[in-house]
């Protein structure tokens, strides 16, 4: 839940982007589907054809359809994998759309093609144990690859409000930080951007999610939302390429 919330707001901020960046995450036995395309792709109104043409249409801004709850972000609808699997996207022919998200739906959620065009998604792997960046840092992000999250000598608050007793990792560590606030971080590692130098945190501002050390109230700024928006330009030069740390707060080293 915390990766797809972190995901959901970066790729909102991502104004370059294409149409429908992100809008299916396949975790584990889940699959977040964007709500606005759900229900045009996965209800059992007119053929598979007809359906991806909908969200298509959805994706690319030409068909409005409001969100259900009211908000101006949009969220995503979880399903289980078995239940995605259940409809007749499996059973349908999609070669024609291997290199369109069509095809790279059909082969994450039905394994097919292991080697082949379709088969060329991003994938993330998510790690809970030892970081490899060192016992001074929380947790590490390397670009298009993985997260890695430190529960060996960190202990984590999970989920917010009521759940925020919902505790994960050494309780022997000190104060729990806050999961989702990790996660954004390293989300945006994940997405190709590098720490933001303080002297470009936005002033009067809550602290930037890509400082290089740990503050609870972190909140994308300015700042990120353009280096997210240049980081589309594949000439860019301030690209992370290497994993990068996020540092403990000093009271916790």
């Amino acid at each position: 839940m915390a990766l797809a919330d972190s995901v959901n707001l970066w790729r909102h901020l991502c104004l370059r982007c294409k149409p429908g960046f992100l809008a299916f995450v396949l975790v584990g036995d889940f699959v977040y589907v964007d709500e606005k395309i759900f229900p045009a792709i996965f209800s059992n109104d007119g053929t598979v054809f007809e359906r991806i043409l909908r969200a298509e249409r959805i994706m690319l801004g030409l068909d409005a359809v409001p969100s259900s709850d009211g908000n101006a972000i949009d969220s995503y609808v979880r399903i289980s994998r078995a239940a995605a699997l259940a409809s007749d996207i499996c059973s349908a022919n999609l070669s024609a759309l291997s290199s369109m998200w069509p095809g790279k739906l059909q082969n994450a959620l039905c394994a097919r093609d292991p080697g082949g065009e379709a088969s060329r998604f991003v994938r993330l792997t998510v790690s809970f144990g030892d970081n490899p960046c060192g016992k001074d840092y929380l947790a590490c992000g390397d670009p298009a690859k993985r997260i890695d999250f430190d529960i060996a000598d960190t202990l984590y608050a999970v989920g917010t409000g009521a759940s925020a007793s919902n505790l994960l990792g050494n309780p022997k560590s000190g104060p729990a930080v806050d999961l989702d606030a990790v996660m954004l971080h390293e989300m945006g590692h994940f997405l190709g951007l590098g720490h933001l130098q303080m002297k470009n945190q936005p002033a009067g501002f809550f602290p930037a999610a890509m400082l290089d050390a740990y503050r609870r109230d972190f909140c994308i700024s300015i700042a990120e939302t353009m280096m997210l928006n240049s980081m589309t330009e594949e000439g860019w030069k301030y690209r992370a390429t290497a994993c990068s740390g996020l540092r403990r707060p000093r009271s916790a080293r």
